[in-house]
């Protein structure tokens, strides 16, 4: 099965695998995370490289594991659809795309936690400091409890001001990692091109159609990329499917560049 896997989805598979053993097995594998991983566009450790080095690392055997696993499932039948080039392009306009839209998303969301951060910091109280940890303590600080009654009626909590900023700087260094933005537009355009093929899900374990999965998972990213704080990149995943879309519809005006050019 492996030596009928297409050149660039099977490269892309042995690359990955590397340099997670990199990461984890390597004495010195952290130092690559730090220099490779995607850090946030206001963090001193930016680098413009990083938006690609990022697609090839992951946090965690799952996380490489489903990530490659859709990528074997999809990548060889996108790759024979538009040939091993264009498919390269693709993946890494994708990844690419994904990794910039989830940094700025990150961007925007940290500005709000600075605005927050400089409303307590000029007026320091108990229910602004409240307010911020609710939204953006993230399971490091505890949200005082005040039995009830008005957080200002207490005095203010000691080593507030340090908590505050200690998360602005730990928010500000987070770092992003994974292919996802990648296979999600391979899975997009897995749609787009095949959309009545079927799809068999494991919960519940029920076929679908391509284009109604991929309509399905969108929407599903989407509300929890709004709704959700679980450290998981989901507007990586929409990036890569909306910079895929971009580009499979250029490519498609410019000549019909591959079989299926619309859902049907």
């Amino acid at each position: 099965m492996f030596d009928r896997l297409t050149p660039a989805v099977k490269n892309l598979l042995i690359i990955n695998v590397l340099v997670f053993m990199a990461q984890t097995m390597l004495p010195w594998g952290g130092r690559i995370d730090d220099l490779f991983a995607l850090h946030t566009f206001g963090s001193d450790k930016f680098s413009l490289f990083q938006i690609v080095t990022s697609i090839f690392m992951h946090g965690s055997v799952g996380h490489l594991f489903v990530n490659m696993f859709a990528l074997w499932m999809f990548g060889s039948i996108l790759e024979n659809d538009i040939g091993t080039r264009r498919f390269l392009v693709y993946y890494f306009v994708c990844g690419i795309g994904g990794g910039i839209l989830h940094d700025l998303v990150l961007m925007w969301q940290f500005d709000r936690m600075a605005e927050l951060a400089q409303a307590f910091f000029d007026n320091p109280s108990n229910s602004l400091l409240v307010d911020f940890l609710s939204k953006y303590g993230d399971g490091i600080y505890s949200v005082p409890s005040f039995d009830g009654a008005s957080p200002d009626s207490y005095p203010l909590v000691q080593g507030g001001e340090q908590a505050v900023r200690e998360l602005l700087r730990l928010y500000n260094d987070r770092t992003t990692v994974g292919a996802s933005g990648a296979v999600f537009g391979v899975l997009l355009a897995f749609g787009m091109m095949h959309p009545n093929d079927r799809i068999m899900l494991l919960i519940p374990p029920i076929p679908m159609k391509a284009k109604y999965f991929v309509l399905a998972y969108g929407l599903l990213e989407l509300m929890l990329g709004i709704t959700d704080n679980d450290n998981i990149a989901h507007f990586a995943h929409l990036g890569g499917m909306l910079f895929g879309f971009i580009l499979l519809t250029y490519w498609r005006r410019r000549g019909g560049l591959y079989r299926h050019t619309r859902w049907n």
